[in-house]
């Protein structure tokens, strides 16, 4: 598969060279860690809400009570504090001119 470039010439679609597979694996592995970091993040608001709001879980499913609990608000605030700061790392990506430096891509 090649794909056209604003000059009109085909550019393939696979990476040519090493530079281009290790920047690759390096962006593969960022994207293991976020998914990494979300998975802790869900499995700490599990245990946040079973911990703290066991009288408000029927038959182990959510109720209306449940999603209108102060708690369970106050177990997704926590739990959205904890995934930013496990996605700190990300910043580094919006500090200008890094982003080209640390993918080799040009922004869209």
């Amino acid at each position: 598969l090649k794909k056209p470039t604003r000059s009109g010439l085909q550019q393939p679609l696979v990476a040519r060279d090493a530079r281009d597979v290790a920047s690759h694996t390096r962006l593969r592995g960022l994207l293991r860690y976020d998914v990494a970091c979300f998975a802790i993040t869900i499995l700490g608001m599990w245990a946040l809400t079973v911990r703290t709001s066991r009288d408000l879980l029927e038959y182990g499913f959510p109720t209306v009570a449940l999603l209108r609990s102060p708690q369970f608000h106050s177990n997704i605030y926590w739990c959205c504090t904890l995934y930013s700061l496990l996605s700190l790392p990300f910043s580094l990506f919006s500090v200008p001119g890094l982003q080209k430096v640390l993918t080799h891509s040009i922004p869209t």
